[in-house]
């Protein structure tokens, strides 16, 4: 288990998160989303340690595992997505060798093919999963749980991602 308790971030004049939590609990598939700059790589970073909250805390149970698989394949220093998948986390041998097949398109845009790999596998991942995407499709198959952020909030949407759509949606017209 994860706990980020009343976290805030800012890069320079732009603030990130104010006072936002967020718990991410065994065996969930969470997807985090917002708009693009809202923060939701630096979540990612301050989760595995890359970088340190400006306020708040972040707790870890103590037998957690973390792995961490880059959107900037430049940020691997000339890794494959393989071998940096295989380094996060050992456990994950079965997950690596099903995605070996998309080493060389990981730094292009996937093909509908690799897409597919990759959401099979993910699929079957049997553990905490968090997830940083814009591909709707991805967030249907693979999400039950939702945090977005949006204007220095995180808002947990406590279902899949149909859920989120829902709220988001209504939410939306009462404005």
């Amino acid at each position: 288990m994860i706990h980020l308790t009343n976290i805030s971030k800012q890069h320079r004049s732009q603030i990130l998160f104010k006072k936002a939590s967020l718990q991410i609990l065994p065996n969930t598939r969470i997807g985090l989303v917002g708009a693009n700059g809202t923060g939701k790589t630096t979540i990612f970073r301050l989760i595995n340690g890359e970088e340190e909250a400006d306020k708040g805390e972040i707790s870890y149970s103590k037998k957690i595992k973390l792995g961490y698989f880059s959107q900037d394949v430049g940020e691997m220093s000339g890794k494959s997505a393989l071998s940096e998948v295989m380094l996060s986390v050992s456990d994950v041998i079965a997950l690596g060798e099903k995605m070996k097949g998309m080493e060389t398109a990981m730094a292009e845009p996937m093909d509908e093919n690799a897409l597919e790999i990759l959401l099979n596998a993910l699929k079957n991942f049997s553990r905490t999963l968090v997830l940083v995407s814009h591909d709707r499709h991805f967030l249907r198959c693979l999400v039950d749980r939702v945090f977005e952020i949006d204007q220095g909030k995180m808002t947990d949407y406590k279902g899949d991602y149909e859920y989120y759509l829902s709220k988001t949606e209504r939410n939306h017209r009462e404005i």
